[in-house]
């Protein structure tokens, strides 16, 4: 189904394009670290109110709205793009609640951060890149980056294509480790862990730095799920047995509204800078005004 949509005639994909104030949609040219990853992507999220137009004032959030292709142009897409997503939704829910009772607090504990979350399903193509297109060495199907939310649930190609690549270290910006090849396993998803789950667990559970290898032999697919926290959700570091004194507190509050629309800014447009943890860690220097 996701090679069908990424054929379509490009007018049919323009004609969903995202926006900078719409993250929802085709997008072609979506920047990593400031650099254009060399992809093509679909992305559609959560409906508050399933009963009335995708476009309705009340199912525009911050993340925008719904686009699809015509019906028509590609019959049965959006049902199984619905269906795949609500099942994602239902496992993160089971596997936060399984985190949460390895951190010895109840398995309810993420439920009331999550119970109007603002998740989304991404399908990604990775064309094949002529010489042309891939001489710079940076050139990556998607660059180094960390998730922003909860967690990813990530759907990879089984077709013996593989591109993605989890750094052993902390960051690559500190050479204490290498990059890792996440070898698919056919029938298996991948989980990687997000931002805020490290904020909440005080680096307990830590968001792997990764990246995407150009296609330079055969073009592959990939469908991740991003579970992310209510609009309204304050995020801290806020688990006891992660904290042996309040003062143990690596991080300031974190309103994920804030966050998440600063990393889509800086997902659209080149911002010179991208919104990071790290700028919320205490006793950090930064002092921006969208913090």
């Amino acid at each position: 189904m996701m090679s069908l949509f990424f054929n379509l005639p490009q007018e049919v994909k323009h004609a969903i394009n995202v926006s900078r104030n719409n993250s929802r949609g085709y997008n072609g040219k979506e920047l990593t670290k400031q650099k254009v990853d060399m992809k093509e992507l679909f992305d559609v999220g959560h409906k508050p109110h399933p009963n009335l137009p995708d476009n309705h004032p009340f199912n525009r959030v911050i993340d925008g709205f719904n686009q699809w292709p015509p019906e028509e142009d590609l019959p049965g897409f959006r049902q199984v793009v619905e269906s795949f997503y609500a099942k994602c939704s239902h496992l993160a829910q089971i596997l936060m609640g399984a985190i949460a009772e390895d951190l010895n607090i109840p398995s309810s504990f993420f439920d009331e951060a999550f119970d109007s979350h603002t998740s989304f399903l991404r399908l990604n193509y990775y064309p094949v890149q002529e010489a042309a297109d891939s001489s710079d060495a940076a050139a990556m199907g998607v660059s180094r980056h960390t998730d922003a939310g909860g967690l990813t649930i990530l759907m990879q190609d089984f077709e013996g294509v593989s591109g993605l690549e989890v750094y052993s270290g902390s960051k690559e910006d500190n050479s204490d480790g290498r990059w890792v090849a996440v070898t698919p396993v056919s029938g298996a998803l991948t989980i990687n862990t997000g931002d805020m789950l490290q904020v909440w667990s005080n680096d307990v559970y830590k968001a792997p730095e990764h990246r995407v290898l150009p296609s330079l032999h055969q073009s592959r697919y990939s469908a991740p799920f991003f579970y992310n926290p209510n609009y309204a959700t304050v995020i801290k570091p806020s688990i006891p047995s992660t904290m042996s004194h309040p003062t143990s507190m690596l991080y300031r509050p974190i309103s994920w509204e804030t966050f998440r629309k600063n990393r889509f800014l800086g997902d659209f447009e080149n911002k010179g800078i991208e919104t990071q943890i790290d700028d919320y860690k205490t006793g950090s220097s930064t002092t921006r005004e969208d913090l």
